[in-house]
């Protein structure tokens, strides 16, 4: 037997590669696994059923794929008119980022009422007490602000409406000349604001308004008493709270606004801002052009910002012509503003200078989406 094994291999040697099976046409080889499946599965415990299991479903999952290369371009199409039917959906319960109008409103009051560390250490002494602790409350000594704006992406509208309050300076330390006399200022104007990025880090805002200034009469005086007589605070109250009015009524007459501001970012929280502004009356009411320059510092939801301001104002109306209007004066401005995302800011704001020629105190609040106006109406 060992000789005949011998013989058969130095054949094989002789011929090379054993001989080659020729493959019998018939079935096809998914059949003979078809064949050779149900075989095992016969002689062999279940295990060769899962085999076969196996092997069938590999023989499907190839069917399958096959037969997805082959489908018509018809059903691409209709697949991706389902997506896009169902981003149009999506879209439409909510707008695309900055589609928005955002609306806010604005309330804030101008005193040159100050806590007392403010006031010992800014202005000089002929805007004070005779202790030097208060300022007088003389002058420009109040005005309420009342401002409504809406935002659209690079659209803003701005409505805003004003009464400011102007008393005789000297009341503390009267003059032979002094009778208190006083008068009202009052402005309602709608301007229309736009926004140009000028580059990725530098904004322009530019805008236009008009409306109509009131100067005369105007109930000031009424506020005025109630505030320091049974208002919030107490204080000054009869003949030193000038009460000559200067006229009985008031006279209204145009009045044209615009404006235009540069912002350019320094740092990721850091950024210069500088802007013009005008408030011309078409008559003889009062005018303000005035410059501002400054520093703005962003901290998270608390923005600071510093800078200088020049302002030249005008007036050619009698109501005025006790108050020292006429001149071009410096000034310089601090500002802090707290803001809560969609819900408001409260902001304050110090300033000396101007075309008010003494230091004021703001304290406002905001309610609403978006920011304050970009460009406000008034000086």
């Amino acid at each position: 037997m060992l000789r005949s094994l011998s013989q058969t291999k130095n054949q094989h040697c002789r011929h090379g590669s054993p001989p080659r099976r020729s493959t019998p046409a018939g079935p096809s080889p998914s059949t003979d696994l078809l064949q050779e499946a149900r075989h095992q599965e016969k002689r062999s415990f279940p295990l060769g059923k899962v085999l076969a299991t196996s092997f069938l479903a590999v023989s499907a999952l190839s069917g399958t794929a096959a037969a997805a290369q082959t489908t018509p371009p018809a059903e691409e199409i209709s697949v991706t008119e389902k997506l896009c039917c169902q981003d149009s959906v999506d879209l439409s319960k909510e707008d695309p980022p900055g589609e928005k109008t955002r609306f806010g409103l604005s309330g804030s009051f101008v005193n040159d009422n100050m806590p007392t560390f403010v006031s010992r250490n800014l202005g000089g002494p002929e805007h004070k007490t005779p202790d030097g602790d208060y300022f007088d409350d003389d002058g420009w000594t109040a005005e309420l602000r009342l401002e409504a704006n809406w935002q659209k992406k690079n659209s803003e509208y701005v409505l805003g409406g004003r009464l400011m309050m102007a008393t005789e300076r000297g009341a503390w330390q009267p003059g032979p000349d002094f009778t208190g006399k006083r008068t009202d200022v009052g402005e309602l104007v709608l301007q229309r604001n736009q926004r140009v990025e000028l580059s990725e880090s530098t904004t322009l805002d530019f805008g236009l308004g008009a409306g109509v200034q009131a100067v005369g009469q105007l109930g000031g005086e009424s506020v005025q008493r109630w505030w320091h007589g049974t208002g919030l605070l107490g204080g000054r109250t009869g003949q030193a709270l000038q009460g000559d009015q200067m006229s009985e009524s008031f006279r209204v007459r145009p009045l044209l606004t615009g404006g235009v501001q540069v912002q350019h970012q320094l740092l990721e929280q850091q950024s210069l801002k500088s802007s013009a502004q005008a408030l011309v009356p078409l008559g003889h009411g009062l005018g303000v052009v005035g410059l501002q320059a400054g520093l703005q510092t962003q901290l998270g939801p608390l923005s600071l910002e510093f800078g200088g301001k020049l302002d030249g104002s005008w007036s050619g109306a009698d109501e005025l012509s006790f108050m020292d209007v006429n001149g071009v004066r410096p000034g310089a401005y601090g500002s802090l503003s707290l803001e809560a995302k969609n819900l408001g800011s409260l902001y304050t704001r110090v300033e000396t200078g101007g075309f008010r020629n003494e230091p004021t105190l703001t304290v406002g609040l905001r309610f609403g989406g978006g920011s304050k106006a970009r460009l406000s109406s008034f000086r």
